[in-house]
Order: C-alpha cells, then structure tokens, then sequence
C-alpha cells in the first residue's frame, strides 16, 4: 500500500499510536494514514518557515524518542541547513547549523557520541551525546573524503 502526502518528506519516525511524525517542508507533521490511500497532517512545528527552499531531510530518534531532524536547502546553495531536535513534549530546539546538506544522523552503541554527516561537503562531524539531557557538544571532524 502507498500513500500520498501534500508535502515533500525528508524523514518519518513511527509513534506509539500508530501516527508518524514527519520531517517536511513544512517542517515537523504529524501524519496520519487513512484506509483509503490518503493522510491527514497537522504541523506541530515549523522552524524552517523562514524559507521554502528548505526541507527537514534526514532524521533519527535517539533512546528517549527525540527526533533529531536536519535540513536541506533544495537547491543546495550556502551553509543553511540546520540541525533540529523535536522532543516529546513536541518542542523543537535548533542544536547546530552551518550544515549544507544534514544527512546521515546516528548515535554509538552506548550513546555517548551522535553522527551527523553533511554529504556535500564529504564530512560526517561527530559530538560528544548526553543522552538525558539531549544535548550534543564536542563537535569535531570524525571523517572526511
């Protein structure tokens, strides 16, 4: 079975009630999908508004079910993707930026360091992760080509 949504999508992460919450143009969305093909969405968070250019693009949940989501701008001009982090309470905190296109997000086995790799300029940094805090610091070069 397909669906069809009204909007690009980056990323999707399943909720316990059976929802989805995507990273869109339109930033965070909470999706619903109908028997029928179709979906219902409701924003619940849009930090990209500033440009529609933009689009939530690669996105992971971390062990206490915040997405962390980054952008990308669709005609990948500048350093203006970001890193977001959507938690539970479905707030939203922009964690870094100067990104071009934020792909590629993953946490090590014992969470204490998140990976975040910017596919235009061959990089994935690496941060030091606190797992109950859902913060990141440290940021560094883990590696490049």
């Amino acid at each position: 079975r397909s669906f069809q949504l009204a909007d690009d999508i980056g990323s999707f992460v399943f909720c316990e009630d059976g929802s989805l919450i995507g990273g869109t143009r339109a930033g965070f969305q909470r999706i619903r999908l109908r028997k029928d093909g179709g979906t219902d969405c409701t924003v619940i968070a849009d930090p990209l508004a500033r440009d529609r250019r933009l689009l939530l693009n690669d996105g992971k949940c971390d062990r206490r079910g915040r997405y962390w989501c980054a952008s990308v701008h669709s005609d990948f001009i500048g350093r203006q993707a970001e890193l977001f982090r959507l938690d539970p309470d479905l707030s939203v905190t922009r964690m870094d930026g100067d990104f071009v296109i934020g792909n590629g997000i993953a946490f090590s086995p014992d969470d204490s360091r998140m990976y975040l790799a910017d596919s235009r300029d061959e990089t994935v940094w690496v941060y030091d992760f606190d797992l109950d805090r859902g913060r990141i610091a440290g940021k560094r070069r883990f590696f490049s080509t």
